[in-house]
């Protein structure tokens, strides 16, 4: 019971800790971390004061956390990072402050899924069109198998033909077996504007796995 009661005061103290340097303002929050509060102290969902700013959109606070060390790629129970979470909420100056801070651009949370990858499923076009610019990786999957076209083409929240140009650009591997989106294109053509740009990348794919199935039966 001893050890319980002692868990649960630790609990309870960091989560109120957490919170009041986010309740502040940032010269009172400043004062904080001079009196040495722990500025990746986590609540019990391991969510920190540098992901409560980015939730709240506080670019003032942001700096002011990683000023005094803040982990830029700590992760919540999620396993999301700061830079995830602003992508999420689709605030492209606190990912370009996050970027340029030093963010990893190809974390991984608990689901295999990328600041990319979050970004494509949840139609944050221009968040994703930074971090293709920026040279994330393109060519990978979650942990369902699902690669950054399938999901670009399966998006129904804001589908963009604009996505899909920029991740073949950036050197999306065409010839990568993707049957899984085109069966899913068949459901999600109609939502894009230029119905024909979706036909030409399907018809790529598919002569580059006719191409690849006659080598093989070549050999």
């Amino acid at each position: 019971m001893e050890a319980e009661s002692g868990k649960e005061s630790k609990n309870e103290k960091e989560k109120p800790e957490v919170e009041s340097t986010m309740s502040t303002s940032s010269s009172d929050a400043k004062r904080l971390m001079e009196l040495g509060c722990k500025v990746n102290l986590t609540d019990n969902y391991n969510v920190t004061p540098l992901h409560a700013a980015t939730e709240k959109l506080n670019g003032d606070m942001i700096e002011l956390l990683l000023e005094y060390g803040a982990d830029i790629n700590a992760k919540n129970i999620l396993g999301q990072t700061p830079l995830m979470r602003a992508v999420l909420y689709d605030d492209i100056d606190v990912v370009k402050l996050l970027h340029h801070s030093g963010a990893d651009l190809n974390a991984t949370d608990c689901t295999g899924k990328t600041a990319l990858l979050i970004g494509l499923q949840e139609g944050r076009v221009e968040c994703c069109s930074y971090l293709i610019k920026h040279k994330c990786h393109v060519n990978l999957e979650d942990k369902l198998g699902q690669s950054t076209l399938y999901i670009a083409i399966r998006c129904c929240k804001n589908p963009s033909s604009v996505i899909v140009r920029k991740l073949i650009k950036a050197g999306y591997d065409i010839k990568r077996d993707n049957s899984i989106w085109l069966k899913m294109s068949e459901l999600n053509r109609y939502t894009f504007k230029r119905k024909s740009f979706l036909d030409k990348v399907k018809d790529k794919v598919v002569r580059n796995r006719k191409s690849k199935t006659e080598d093989e039966l070549a050999d």
